[in-house]
């Protein structure tokens, strides 16, 4: 992020706000280098839209558009806080998230 993005003032104080900050290619580079040090893995291929990370044997779906997205799975999931399973695909609604193991 930069100095100037949507959730730092002019002072450099954070601030709460309910939008989405999208980052610049090369601060990308950088939080993904992050990422992977702490551990988190880019997660399986999911489609245009959604995104997935995985740590530790489970994995967070997040859908960021506003229409409805199917994730193609392999094998059998199980979604963590209400023990659902999933075989072979995960539907997520318009920014929906799902986390699975």
């Amino acid at each position: 992020m930069t100095a100037f993005s949507a959730k730092v003032n002019e002072r450099g104080q954070w601030f709460d706000t309910s939008r989405y900050e999208v980052l610049e290619p090369s601060t990308a580079k950088v939080l993904e280098r992050l990422l992977h040090l702490a551990g988190i893995q880019a997660g399986p291929s999911t489609p245009k839209g959604a995104f997935a990370r995985s740590v530790d044997g489970h994995t967070l779906y997040v859908n960021t558009t506003e229409e409805k997205k199917t994730v193609i799975l392999e094998g059998i999931k199980r979604r963590m806080l209400t023990d659902r399973i999933y075989e072979g695909a995960l539907d997520l609604g318009p920014l929906d998230s799902d986390l699975v193991r």
